[in-house]
């Protein structure tokens, strides 16, 4: 895995990613790191 590999899971990138289902487990996996990443900017 590269540096940064992550973000184009995190956060929605239609050039790097081919759907997006918000009920798949990827979707499901890419709201978890979303919100984990949002509380670390938020509480440290």
């Amino acid at each position: 895995t590269a540096h940064a590999d992550d973000i184009a899971h995190v956060f929605w990138m239609p050039d790097r990613n081919q759907t997006l289902d918000e009920n798949s487990e990827i979707g499901i996996h890419r709201k978890r790191m979303a919100r984990m990443w949002a509380n670390f900017a938020k509480y440290g």
